[in-house]
């Protein structure tokens, strides 16, 4: 399943490219390998060190999907998520997370 999502998301944005510029409003998804190292229950955010990025502090919304993992509960420190998120207001806002495939090579 995690190939085929992102497999979606960089043909969405092949396909906005070849559009032609993007205004200034457009958001674009960015896929992140990230380790959660905290979480705050009140603001609905999740502190995660992210490969290459250092520290990045992601936004849980209601429709933020959740694959693998029990949702925004399900989220402790340590763990090891994907995730898809687009910057929003100056904060990156998760649209899926996920923990990382299993490995058996099946696109389930």
């Amino acid at each position: 399943m995690t190939r085929r999502l992102i497999i979606a998301v960089l043909a969405i944005a092949a396909l906005a490219a070849a559009a032609g510029p993007a205004s200034s409003g457009a958001a674009v998804t960015r896929h992140f390998d990230a380790t959660v190292i905290s979480k705050s229950q009140s603001a609905r955010t999740f502190k995660a060190n992210v490969e290459h990025r250092g520290r990045m502090r992601f936004k849980v919304t209601r429709s933020t999907r959740f694959e693998r993992v029990a949702g925004f509960a399900g989220l402790s420190r340590g763990l090891e998520v994907e995730v898809i998120a687009k910057r929003s207001n100056g904060r990156w806002v998760a649209i899926a997370v996920e923990r990382p495939g299993r490995g058996g090579g099946r696109d389930d």
